[in-house]
């Protein structure tokens, strides 16, 4: 696999700090975003420090999305040489 960069826009940098306050102070959060507006990658750069303390369900309808969402992990994950997306439970 190759490792690209994963650059955040503008709006994810924004929303990382507000995501990662609630679930520090509520236990949850809920990120909505237009298609293709970048949730996974989003959810991904904000859970990493709960995923550590063992908390990590990601929750999509079809197999076909989670599969997506275990691979936008690895890429943001493994560009850290962290294996964080191994411990995160993906649920249909």
């Amino acid at each position: 696999m190759t490792l690209i960069q994963i650059i955040p826009r503008i709006y994810q940098k924004q929303a990382v700090p507000k995501i990662k306050k609630a679930l520090s102070e509520k236990g949850r959060a809920l990120v909505v975003m237009a298609t293709g507006l970048g949730k996974t990658i989003t959810s991904a750069l904000c859970v990493d420090e709960e995923i550590e303390r063992g908390r990590g369900v990601f929750l999509a309808h079809s197999n076909e999305i989670l599969k997506h969402a275990r691979n936008e992990f690895k890429r943001v994950y493994n560009n850290q040489n962290k294996p964080v997306w191994r411990k995160l439970v993906y649920c249909c």
